[in-house]
Order: structure tokens, then C-alpha cells, then sequence
């Protein structure tokens, strides 16, 4: 049962093993995962298949990736000339995903020219992500710039599929139930803000944060898992819930740190009863 989950986890852990004893080799972790995973799936050796406890653990990692994403992206970073450069490589990359689906689609290669400019338009924050933190450059103007370019194009794509492509496509309100979605992520922010600002709250999660209950990392758990839950009922992909949790709680307290590097916090982090696992 635990086979294929074993494999993948042994490359994981082999990878950095590998880069560290292998300094000349200049590859990027990510895509040497990859070439890995070719090699040893089912298309080449066919030693590892994907099997169900394989694709919950992939779902999950994806949901995790697509909430520290969502709590990297920096509102303040995001204003003027900034937000001008994320708005129109979004906008060019749609022209030209969508001038490429279309063309396929004349030509007689696709059924759904709107599928593949859909699907082009996708950018994977899978490899994007963990090559800016690596680097040290997530934290970075440019750092900054490039996750929310990428996070544009994958919400977008995320969004698109699931009003056109997704069960709840074909039936009434997709996009009443994407507005119904953006409200409960407004009143959970305000809720949030609200808890934050009252003395119990702060001095309960300060005074439980570093002891065996770590209610910091369950309540960031809760909500990652509990947001992608309510987009999966909503017929919308979990990972857009779990990228609306990150940005949830970047909202709700705007000295949050761009990523959770620890599930335990310093003093000072205490004192300021903040709830999720961040250190300074």
C-alpha cells in the first residue's frame, strides 16, 4: 500500500543529498525530482505508479505549496508600477495562450481551442515557488513580482477551468458560487482581524503557541484544509481554496512574515498574538 509513497519519498530526500555531495552539477532540485519521477513512472521503468495514496499526498503537498504562495504575495509590494507589470503579463500571456489554443483549434489538432489557451495560461508555482526560496530571492522585489505574476496566471487559470470545464460549469451559478466563495474569504478575514484585537484571544493563542498543542500550526492547517474543502463542494479546485487561505491570513494581519518558516515562535512573535506558526 505505503510501496509507491516510499519510492517517492527516498527520491525526495535523496535529491538534496545528491545537489549537496554533487556541487558541479548544477541542476535545480525540482528538476531533478522530475527527471526522477520520468524515469522511474509508469512511462519509462515503471517501477512507481501513482496510486491513491500517492495522488492524496501530492494533493495535499500542492494545497500547502499554493498556501505559502498565497501568504508570500506582499499587498504593499503590489501597488503602482508593480501591480501595472503583474496586470499586463497576465493580459499577454492570455493573448498568446488563447491565440494558441485557437490556432490548434482551426487547424483540426483540438476539439477546445479554450481548453489549451486555458491550460497554457496555467503556470506551475509547483516549480516556480521553491526555486525563489531557494535562491533567497521569494523575499525579494523581483522575488515578489515573479510569485505574483505566477499566482495570477495560476488563480486565472484555476478560476477559468472551474466556471467552464468543471461539473459546476454545466449547471446554474458558477460564478455566483465563485462571488459566494470571495465573500467567506472577506468575512474570514474581518473575523480574524476582529479575534486578533480582543485580549483573550491573543493571550490564549500566545500563552497555548509554544507548548505540545501548537495551536498556531492546527489552526493554519484548519483553515488550509477547511477552504479547500468549501471550494471542493463549491465544484471549484481545493488549491484555489488553499492559495485564498494563505492570502487570508496575509490580509488578516499585514506584519505577517512571507512564509512559515517554523511551527514554534519566539517571544516577541508571542507577545504580538499572532496565530499562525511564522518565526522572525
Amino acid at each position: 500500500m505505503f510501496d509507491n509513497l516510499v519510492t517517492v519519498l527516498a527520491i525526495a530526500a535523496a535529491v538534496p543529498l545528491v545537489l549537496t555531495a554533487v556541487p558541479r552539477l548544477a541542476v535545480l532540485g525540482a528538476v531533478l525530482e522530475i527527471v526522477a519521477g520520468i524515469v522511474l513512472g509508469p512511462d519509462a521503468l515503471g517501477l512507481v505508479s501513482a496510486d491513491q495514496t500517492v495522488v492524496t499526498l501530492s494533493t495535499v503537498g500542492l494545497a500547502f505549496l499554493l498556501f505559502l504562495a498565497g501568504l508570500d504575495i506582499d499587498l504593499e509590494h503590489l501597488r503602482g508600477q508593480r501591480a501595472r507589470l503583474a496586470a499586463a503579463s497576465l493580459l499577454i500571456s492570455f493573448v498568446l495562450s488563447a491565440a494558441v489554443g485557437l490556432t490548434f483549434q482551426a487547424a483540426g489538432l483540438v476539439d477546445s481551442g479554450l481548453l489549451v489557451g486555458i491550460v497554457l495560461l496555467a503556470t506551475s508555482l509547483g516549480l516556480v515557488v521553491p526555486v525563489l526560496r531557494d535562491s533567497g530571492a521569494s523575499e525579494r522585489p523581483v522575488g515578489q513580482l515573479v510569485i505574483a505574476g505566477a499566482s495570477l496566471d495560476e488563480i486565472c487559470a484555476i478560476v477559468l477551468l472551474s466556471l467552464f470545464f468543471s461539473e459546476q460549469s454545466a449547471r446554474i451559478g458558477p460564478k455566483l458560487l465563485l462571488a459566494l466563495l470571495a465573500v467567506l474569504a472577506v468575512l474570514l478575514v474581518a473575523g480574524l482581524m476582529r479575534a486578533e484585537g480582543t485580549m483573550w484571544f491573543s493571550t490564549t493563542i500566545a500563552r497555548l503557541a509554544d507548548t505540545s498543542a501548537q495551536i498556531r500550526v492546527r489552526l493554519t492547517i484548519l483553515l488550509v484544509v477547511g477552504m479547500g474543502a468549501v471550494a471542493a463542494h463549491l465544484g471549484f479546485e481545493t488549491i484555489l481554496g488553499a492559495f485564498i487561505a494563505g492570502g487570508i491570513l496575509r490580509l488578516a494581519d499585514p506584519m505577517a512574515p512571507p512564509a512559515i518558516r517554523s511551527s514554534t515562535s519566539n517571544s516577541k512573535d508571542s507577545a504580538s498574538g499572532s496565530w499562525y506558526p511564522c518565526s522572525s
